[in-house]
This record gives structure tokens, C-alpha cells and sequence, in this order.
């Protein structure tokens, strides 16, 4: 086979847990935190996938054995592979936590580059799956390289497939009989039927056994639970009405807390702003919800003026801390990328690449948030707005701010235009 190079990142989430009347535990619901991450942003796609509980595991009792979940996650025409390993742990007060470690891959058939890392790289060096232990908050240097040049050798015999040919999805492998990693992913690709990938591996229990192609359970009681979930179909329909009714109820309680929310900042307006200074609060719906609710209050854009351009470019590459206090967080706003005429926005964003700072309104100036790490897949965004003079996708991720890029206010007062691309040089 022809030589592949994977280029894998990762990040971890850790989630709390909830116990209920049988002695299960759920994991709770995705707030958007993550730690240890190599991505300068998770694609839309896969937080909506980690917000959907497309990851998620039931079980009884604690995990011992760390569980694996792989699938392929397609949005907007471009695909990732992603693989999450799971484990539990009890915090000093003996409250149950999931902890996610997340290795994601760019493409649809990239699994088994990330499989490969992990079995040929870690496990075998380390003699266990890379799990993410809580506390321990290293960033990781840079996203792994995995070169693969080998086909890796299948444990599956000819009866196997037979088997598993006659069987309608999920396949579920009995604990008397384990796969391999590899194996388990090659059944459920060839299982898939042009649907995306998606298997379980060393689990107890899912929250919906029917999106995937393959679950390997990690004992008979399990295998149990699992066959009788699949032929009674119940926790399909069960989950679907629930969701359902939870994104109903979401919506009506948010607009609720935006509505009251907003008359109290007007109140407060009329006492503490200047005429003509709107507060104004917007809530992140989509990715909300009510137990640990991530909506914030957002005033209007923090406006302190730099002295001039050259005085922000000074700062910003010897000391950028210094203007923490004046910088508004701020990422691409999705738009249409067929339409090349539709110009470049930016929107306020927690969790965003860039800083947005303020010469006077409606312009500003827009740099790379501080230790902004820009590789291969950031690169594809940060070229649109910064010439980047020198950049080697193999070479130094460092680099010195020589002009930042100009914005300036769009109507609504909510989203900037690019008018003019900034620069950067890469050491």
C-alpha cells in the first residue's frame, strides 16, 4: 500500500456524572469545557456530536476498563474521524466523573491511522490505551504524525465473516470472543452500507446501540442487556422522544431567561449608561442547555483604545498579557464558502482563535489570540485573513506580528468585516 500520513489532534472533556435509582451512571451533559487540546478549535460538527451524546456510555458501576468509541462525523461535505477513549474516576469528595480523551483525524477513512497510533505507538511503548487522567493539564506539543506504510493484519478468519455477514447491525461481539481494535473497525466499515462508521468497543452499555455498526461488550450480562435493547428497539424510540421534548423545553426556557435577562439590563441602562449605549444579551441556544447553561451576559465590545498600530504590534510580541484587559475574543463566522464574493465576518465568540481590539468604533484591529498554535487545519483559516510569510507545514509554529488585520463594524453592531488582511511572519 502506498505510504499514509495521518495527522491526529486531540482534546479531553471531563463530564460529571449522574447516579440513578438502579446504581447506573450517566454522564451529564456537555458544556463546551475541554482541556488539553491540540486543535485551535473543535470542528461544529464534532461538539455537536459530543452535545447529542453520540459518544456518551450508560453503566453500572464504575469503568475499570477503559471503553473506546469510534465514528466518522460528516457536516457540510467535509468529514472527521473521531475516537474517544473513556474511563471513570472519583474526585476527593467520591463524586463520579467520565473522563474523555479525544483523537480526531480529518477524512472518513482515517480511523485506522488513529487506531494504528494508538496500538503501535502507545500501547505498545506504554502497555495501556492513552487515557486522560483528570488534573494532569500538560498541553500536548503539537498534533501526532502517524506515518502508516503497512496494511495491518486482520485476526478475522473466513467463518467470521460469514458470520457476521448474516447478521443484521449492530453486530455485537460476546466477551468469550474479543477483537482487536483494527478488527472491530473493519467489521463495522464493511457493515457501514455507505452510512458513516460507527463502533463501541470494551463497553457495558450505550445510550443508543443502533447508530452503531459493531459493539463489543465487556461481559455476558452485558451482552444480555444489549441484545434484548437491540430486539425491542426501545431505546431508540425512547431516546428520540426524549430529546425531542428536552429541546422543546430548552428553547422555552431560554427565551424566558434571555426575556427577563434583557429587562433587567435595561433597567440597569437607564441608571448606569450614557444615552445611546445598548446592553445587550445574546444566548448560544444552539449550544445551551439548562443543567450547566452556557449563555452569557455579553455587553457591548470592550472599546479601550491603543495608542497606535505600531504601539499594539510592539506590545503584542513582547508582552501580549498586556492587553488582555482590552481584548474582545472573537472567531469566523460560518458563512457559504461557494460564494467567494461574500465577504469575511467575525463574531464575538468565548472561545475564539482571534483578538478584536479597538482603535476607535466602528474600526478595529484583529491579531491571533495569544499562543494561538497554527497548524495545518488553522492554517486554512488564519491565510484568509493574514498573509503568513514563511509558514512550512513541517516547520516552526512561531511567529512575529507584523501588521494586524482592519475590521470595522457592521450594521446591528454585532459582527465586523474584514477590510483589510494583516501579516505575520513565521520564524
Amino acid at each position: 500500500m502506498p505510504e499514509q500520513t495521518f495527522y491526529i489532534h486531540q482534546f479531553s472533556v471531563v463530564l460529571p456524572v449522574e447516579r440513578t435509582e438502579d446504581g447506573s451512571w450517566i454522564p451529564g451533559r456537555f458544556t463546551g469545557e475541554y482541556t488539553n487540546s491540540t486543535i485551535t478549535r473543535i470542528p461544529d460538527s464534532i461538539y455537536s456530536a459530543i452535545d447529542k451524546g453520540e459518544f456518551s456510555l450508560t453503566a453500572r458501576g464504575s469503568l475499570q476498563t477503559p471503553a473506546v468509541i469510534g465514528r466518522v462525523i460528516t457536516a457540510q461535505g467535509v468529514s472527521w474521524s473521531v475516537v474517544a477513549i473513556i474511563t471513570s474516576f472519583l474526585d476527593p469528595e467520591n463524586i463520579l466523573f467520565a473522563a474523555y480523551r479525544y483523537f480526531l483525524c480529518q477524512g472518513e477513512h482515517s480511523l485506522g491511522g488513529i487506531i494504528g497510533w494508538i496500538i503501535d505507538e502507545h500501547q505498545q511503548r506504554y502497555g495501556k490505551l492513552p487515557v486522560f487522567k483528570p488534573g494532569e493539564t500538560r498541553q500536548p506539543r503539537a498534533f501526532i504524525q502517524h506515518i502508516v506504510s503497512t496494511e495491518p493484519k486482520s485476526n478475522l478468519e473466513t467463518r467470521d465473516w460469514e458470520q457476521i455477514n448474516n447478521t443484521s447491525i449492530p453486530v455485537l461481539i460476546r466477551p468469550e470472543k474479543p477483537y482487536e481494535l483494527y478488527d472491530i473497525n473493519e467489521i463495522a466499515s464493511r457493515k457501514a452500507n455507505q452510512q458513516p462508521v460507527a463502533w463501541a468497543f470494551q463497553v457495558e452499555s450505550l445510550k443508543d446501540p443502533q447508530q452503531f455498526q459493531v459493539i463489543q461488550v465487556t461481559s455476558s450480562q452485558a451482552y444480555r442487556r444489549l441484545q434484548q435493547t437491540v430486539k425491542s428497539g426501545s431505546s431508540e424510540t425512547i431516546t428520540a422522544i426524549a430529546e425531542e421534548v428536552y429541546d422543546l423545553l430548552r428553547e422555552d426556557i431560554l427565551k424566558l431567561i434571555r426575556e427577563e435577562v434583557q429587562t433587567q439590563l435595561n433597567s440597569l441602562q437607564n441608571t448606569t449608561n450614557p444615552p445611546g449605549r445598548q446592553i445587550e444579551y445574546t444566548g448560544r441556544s444552539s449550544r445551551s442547555n439548562i443543567v450547566g447553561f452556557e449563555g452569557s451576559l455579553r455587553a457591548t465590545p470592550v472599546i479601550i483604545a491603543a495608542t497606535t498600530e505600531q504601539d499594539l504590534i510592539t506590545i503584542y510580541n513582547q508582552d501580549p498579557t498586556q492587553l488582555l484587559e482590552r481584548v474582545n475574543k472573537v472567531s469566523l463566522k460560518q458563512t457559504d464558502s461557494t460564494n467567494q464574493s461574500e465577504p469575511i465576518r467575525i463574531e464575538m465568540s468565548r472561545n475564539g482563535n482571534y483578538w478584536l481590539i479597538f482603535d476607535q468604533e466602528p474600526n478595529g484591529w484583529l491579531t491571533p489570540k495569544m499562543k494561538l498554535i497554527i497548524d495545518p487545519y488553522c492554517y486554512e483559516t488564519i491565510k484568509t485573513i493574514f498573509t503568513c510569510e514563511g509558514y512550512q507545514i513541517d516547520g516552526s509554529r512561531e511567529f512575529t506580528l507584523v501588521a494586524p488585520a482592519r475590521v470595522v463594524t457592521l450594521p446591528g453592531g454585532r459582527e465586523w468585516g474584514l477590510i483589510e488582511p494583516g501579516k505575520l511572519i513565521f520564524a
